[in-house]
């Protein structure tokens, strides 16, 4: 099993009014790359920079581009530039630091970047900010996930506690309130306690809290847990038993999606959820080792079975997109989709070599989902591969990914690192034009 990142983003800044920068393009092809001359307006004039980068695969066309927390200070650039949409996103610990208390000037600071997004002329999607979970939410009687060994997670527990679903529910009939929801294109669908559709991190399962083990307030959704107190990684079930046991697991980490998805239908968006899913978890022919194992150590733990995650979620709701989370995570080589791909059946041993972007590709399109997806966030240590204009870094990486695999939109994280001196804009820009 390849156990791919499965580490959230860092939450998105935003970055502050610098230099307003105006992009004009003129594309010409060379050769199997794309050179564009960019014209940066500044104050001190006009200059103009060539931009190559790489043509995309023969067939194939790039997604459009878009960027994580996108700039309210920079979007009529951007836009101008190509990008067709921005991505906002909220908190809730920013939004109500206190029960029933709202931040009534963090409110209208949401309102304005909604409008400054729209003017710009772009679509916009949202993440609801319940990972940013207040304190009083994850201080609440079992309000934090409880892994086989004990272990209390810092996530609040939205999978397995109906009370702080509850609580969740309140907080966002308010930001549908704030928010125009007519305004809002997507909605990022998460676990509630991370910025992706997975329990804690880790190897270890986290379904011991009261509620997991058949407490009072396990929602109705979830369905009781199936054998109470065993623990995976133990004898005393047949592998029958321990599969019905880890499809409970996962089908409770989708559950809290569905939940997500059924609130913001009651509140009037009817725009597209994009269900957020990073590496490869585990490939469908594996859950039957799995089972005959007792439930090793594997990334099934953070309920990464991802074609039984789209199988719950399609059939909840048909308007969703497959995000992946984590393109160009090195899984599978990088490998790019092939059009044989949707002929392989989800249970083939050939997709075991498969990195994560090519596999939830392939999930995808079992159902006929829509695909859009982001590559990792930056970090210290892969800041050279970040910020790489070479075919091997993220950004080359990335778009090939997504147009051999036929994503829609590839969102860059985070668009704060084209204006603090880390990437340039006109790099990726230029992508929307090739």
């Amino acid at each position: 099993m390849t156990a791919a990142r499965l580490t959230p983003h860092s939450p998105t800044t935003t970055a502050g009014p610098t230099r307003r920068l105006g992009f004009r393009f003129r594309s010409v092809v060379v050769g199997l790359a794309v050179t564009l001359t960019a014209g940066l307006t500044t104050g001190a004039g006009t200059a103009s920079a060539e931009v190559t980068v790489p043509a995309p695969p023969a067939g194939t066309s790039y997604p459009e581009i878009s960027t994580l927390g996108t700039s309210p200070f920079k979007a009529a650039e951007e836009s101008a530039a190509g990008m067709k949409t921005a991505m906002m996103e909220i908190s809730w610990r920013n939004w109500e630091p206190q029960n029933g208390v709202f931040n009534a000037t963090y409110e209208n600071e949401m309102k304005w970047r909604l409008a400054q997004l729209r003017a710009s002329g772009m679509k916009v999607t949202l993440g609801l900010g319940l990972h940013f979970t207040p304190e009083w939410v994850r201080s609440m009687p079992n309000g934090r996930l409880v892994d086989q060994n004990g272990k209390v997670s810092n996530e609040a527990n939205f999978i397995y506690n109906d009370k702080i679903r509850s609580e969740g529910w309140q907080f966002l009939q308010r930001v549908a309130k704030v928010l125009d929801m007519s305004q809002i294109d997507a909605i990022r669908i998460t676990s509630g306690g991370r910025a992706e559709l997975i329990y804690p991190e880790g190897t270890t399962y986290w379904a011991f809290d009261a509620n997991a083990q058949n407490g009072d307030d396990l929602p109705r959704t979830v369905g009781p847990n199936p054998y109470p107190g065993w623990k995976p990684g133990t004898p005393g079930l047949q592998p029958a038993q321990t599969q019905q046991w880890a499809l409970w697991y996962v089908d409770a980490l989708a559950d809290v999606g569905e939940w997500q998805m059924r609130a913001m239908r009651k509140l009037n968006f009817t725009g597209t959820f994009e269900i957020m899913t990073p590496g490869v978890g585990v490939y469908a022919r594996k859950l039957d080792v799995l089972a005959r194992q007792n439930l090793p150590a594997s990334p099934l733990a953070v309920g990464a079975l991802w074609d039984r995650i789209y199988f719950d979620m399609y059939h909840a709701d048909k308007k969703i997109a497959a995000n992946v989370s984590s393109m160009a995570d090195g899984s599978g080589g990088n490998d790019s989709c092939t059009p044989a791909d949707k002929n392989v059946p989800l249970t083939d041993m050939a997709v075991t070599t498969w990195g994560g972007a090519r596999w939830i590709s392939r999930i995808a399109d079992e159902y006929g989902i829509p695909k859009v997806g982001e590559n990792p966030g930056f970090s210290e240590p892969k800041r050279g591969v970040y910020s790489s204009r070479n075919q091997d870094g993220y950004m080359a990486t990335t778009m090939r990914q997504g147009a051999t695999c036929g994503f829609s939109t590839v969102y860059w994280a985070h668009d704060n690192q084209f204006w603090n001196g880390t990437l340039d804009f006109a790099t990726w820009a230029a992508y929307a034009r090739a």
